[in-house]
C-alpha cells in the first residue's frame, strides 16, 4: 500500500545472511526497534503480516530457500516515530512496525504478495477457575536524565527465543494473548 512505502523510508535498517556460528534465534520488536536473529524469510512474512507463527502453510510460493535461508535483521525507528509508538497501544504500535517490516521486505528482497481466505484451526485464551494468576505492574516514573533508568524500565513487549519460550516486558494480557494466537506451537 502506499502507507507502507511511506513508512519504509522511516527504518534504518541492515539485513544479513545469518553466521552459521552463530546458533541465536528469535524475533523481538519493541518501541524503537525490530531485530530478527536466524530468520527465514518466510517466518519474517508471517510476522509481517500478523498470520499465525505455527502455520507455515499460511505463506506458499516463492523460491525454496524462502524457507530455508537464515537471516538477521536489525532496524531501528526515527525518533518521531519512536515519540509516536509511545503514545500507542501495544496492538497499534506493533501494526506500525509489521507495515515498516512489510515494507522492508518489499525493498530488500522484492517481496509482492496476494492474499487470499483460508480456513486455519484456532484457540480461545480463557482464564482458569482459580482466577488470573498475573499481576499487574505499576509503571515506574522514567527520569530522562538516568540513560540507565530509562533503558531498564522502557518498552513493552514479548520476545519469543524460538524454542517456545516467551519473555515479556510491562506485557499486558492483550499482547500475550496477540502472541499465542500468532503462535500456537508455544
Amino acid at each position: 500500500s502506499k502507507e507502507d512505502q511511506h513508512v519504509e523510508q522511516l527504518f534504518v535498517a541492515t539485513v544479513r545472511p545469518t553466521d552459521p556460528n552463530n546458533a541465536e534465534r528469535g524475533l523481538m520488536m519493541s518501541d524503537d526497534k525490530f531485530e530478527a536473529q536466524g530468520q527465514t524469510l518466510r517466518r519474517m512474512i508471517v510476522f509481517a503480516y500478523g498470520l499465525n507463527m505455527g502455520s507455515g502453510e499460511q505463506v506458499v510460493g516463492g523460491p525454496s530457500w524462502v524457507g530455508s535461508a537464515l537471516f538477521d535483521v536489525q532496524a531501528k525507528e526515527d525518533v518521531e516515530t519512536v515519540a509516536r509508538l509511545k503514545t500507542m497501544s501495544g496492538d497499534d504500535g506493533a501494526d506500525v512496525v509489521r507495515a515498516m517490516l512489510r515494507a522492508l521486505l518489499a525493498e530488500r528482497f522484492r517481496l509482492k504478495v496476494h492474499r487470499e481466505m483460508k480456513d486455519i484451526p484456532v484457540y480461545v485464551l480463557t482464564v482458569a477457575k482459580g482466577g488470573m494468576k498475573m499481576a499487574e505492574i505499576v509503571p515506574e516514573v522514567r527520569d530522562p536524565k538516568d540513560p540507565d533508568g530509562a533503558k531498564k524500565h522502557g518498552g513493552s513487549g514479548i520476545q519469543i527465543d524460538g524454542s517456545g519460550e516467551l519473555q515479556g516486558i510491562n506485557a499486558t494480557p492483550a499482547i500475550l494473548a496477540t502472541v499465542l494466537g500468532r503462535q500456537p506451537e508455544i
